[in-house]
């Protein structure tokens, strides 16, 4: 359901693929919401203005995230180690990002859209270049993922853990894609002659 926060009244209601929603996202440009879960193999996607749905994609979700430029969605699942990367607004279904042996729990944007980090059980943070597809970074932390979240500026990486006795939260500086590759070219490049 969506409420007017001013009156306190339901303005919306949407029908859920299954008895459990796990994660909700609005899309940047307040279009769209998608809702997954982990339950059902259906993540939905509906058109806010009119009500109705607009994409119906067959993949379990315990979180989804959209691109900041509104044209892609991300789902993962904590029963798979892969996020699905989908096109919108046709639905297609894009890119596998596969690295992760834990169930995969968060993903998240960098604001430029260009990075995307992934957590999972398995005790790591993955970041991949989306253009291509490829894994560029990985952090350690220990214990139960409980969130994964980009600053506004995409320097840092802040991630919430669960570690028995309590809760824990890291901070990651967060490379952009621009300072991996000059670092990746410095580490391969030739020695030079003298």
């Amino acid at each position: 359901m969506i409420w007017d926060s001013s009156t306190r009244t339901e303005v919306a209601r949407f029908k859920a693929s299954g008895p459990s929603t796990k994660t909700l996202a609005f899309s940047p440009d307040g279009k769209w919401l998608a809702a997954g879960s982990f339950i059902t193999q259906k993540t939905l996607v509906w058109n806010l203005a009119n009500r109705e749905q607009v994409i119906s994609l067959n993949v379990a979700a315990d979180q989804v995230a959209f691109a900041p430029d509104g044209k892609s969605l991300v789902t993962c699942s904590i029963m798979g180690n892969a996020a699905q990367i989908w096109e919108l607004p046709s639905g297609r279904h894009k890119a596998v990002l596969k690295g992760h042996v834990g169930g995969m729990v968060e993903v998240a944007f960098s604001p430029d859209g260009r990075t995307l980090a992934t957590g999972a059980y398995d005790g790591r943070i993955k970041l991949w270049n989306i253009a291509i597809g490829q894994e560029v970074a990985t952090f350690p932390y220990e214990g139960m993922m409980t969130g994964l979240r980009f600053s506004p500026d995409g320097q840092t990486l802040a991630t919430s853990f669960w570690t028995s006795p309590d809760y824990r939260v890291l901070l990651f500086r967060a490379p952009s894609i621009n300072e991996i590759a000059a670092a990746e070219k410095e580490r391969i490049a030739p020695p030079l002659q003298p």
